[in-house]
């Protein structure tokens, strides 16, 4: 009865979770313009929006609950996306692969999952470019609203005493949880170490937003809240939200559908293309707090190694 309740539990949370995947591989030879611009402004004024209502009210708020508020917009629309991912599937704006001419829903024949059929009956994630660091476009899903997740947790945390690393590390694990779970790995039977990176990187924005020397929110003499500066994600940015630079690990089931296909980019890793956006990268890219964590897991056993999943190693074992 116990196991029956658990997982009806998951299958209502996955209705409500970013249970999208996506497909860097497929983009090595892509070009794609920087939609960085968009986002910021995009995401900028849905927190100014928020702050706008929060200072038409009589009510004093302390920062706190400001940042979680302004985090808390991103809500749920159709067919499995957020509001921002909805939204950059649609955008004029924005470049996206797979085109929108090509597909509106993604494709999903040419990706490595092809011959995963729960795919096929879904919208397929689509891959956006920032500042050169390709993505699929439920990173920012993942940034804004599980980094307010993540940033619950860590409040709760510190309110327990513990310190913020404790708390942040705390936040994390209920991150590894929810891709063990349902934005995961019961789900689509993947489990996204660049989803916890956009995780992580939202927590980081959330408590920029209050802590530190300098925080992004301040609050004038009448009580009125407003932002320093306009809302810029490239602190936030990390090479770490490209999955085909920092692999997945699989369930058993799943890599065996997954494996063949990217194996097909063995000869196509060496492209010129795809070589100078790992060069990038790697001119780039940092351990973070959720990496160094996950990296602890792993070494003790209790997570999958994503070695055992990358393209290189399983290029020279088969």
């Amino acid at each position: 009865m116990i196991k029956n309740l658990f997982a009806l539990g998951i299958l209502l949370l996955s209705t409500n979770s970013f249970s999208l995947e996506t497909d860097q591989f497929m983009t090595w030879e892509i070009e794609l313009k920087n939609s960085k611009s968009f986002v910021n402004r995009y995401i900028n004024e849905n927190i100014n929006k928020v702050l706008d209502k929060l200072n038409s009210k009589d009510k004093t708020y302390k920062c706190s609950t400001v940042a979680k508020k302004a985090l808390s917009w991103n809500g749920r629309s159709t067919d499995f996306l957020s509001v921002i991912e909805k939204t950059m599937y649609e955008h004029p704006e924005v470049e996206r692969w797979p085109a929108i001419n090509v597909s509106a829903r993604g494709v999903v024949e040419e990706s490595i999952y092809a011959n995963v059929d729960y795919f096929k009956h879904k919208v397929f994630g689509v891959n956006v470019q920032l500042d050169g660091i390709y993505m699929g476009t439920d990173k920012l899903g993942h940034f804004v609203t599980v980094g307010l997740s993540y940033y619950k947790k860590y409040l709760q945390a510190k309110a327990l005493g513990f310190s913020s690393k404790t708390a942040t590390n705390l936040a994390i694990k209920r991150g590894i949880f929810s891709e063990r779970t349902y934005y995961g790995s019961i789900i689509s039977g993947v489990f996204s170490f660049a989803d916890l990176e956009a995780n992580y990187q939202g927590l980081k924005f959330a408590i920029d937003m209050c802590e530190g020397k300098n925080p992004l929110l301040t609050q004038d003499t009448n009580g009125k809240w407003s932002q320093k500066k306009p809302f810029d994600i490239t602190p936030y940015l990390n090479p770490k939200w490209d999955e085909s630079y920092y692999p997945s690990t699989y369930i058993k089931k799943r890599w065996k559908q997954v494996k063949p296909r990217i194996l097909e980019y063995c000869d196509k890793r060496f492209s010129e293309k795809k070589l100078a956006r790992f060069e990038y990268y790697k001119s780039i890219d940092k351990d973070s707090a959720s990496s160094i964590y996950l990296e602890e897991r792993v070494k003790a056993g209790k997570l999958q190694n994503q070695k055992d999943f990358s393209l290189d190693y399983i290029c020279t074992k088969n």
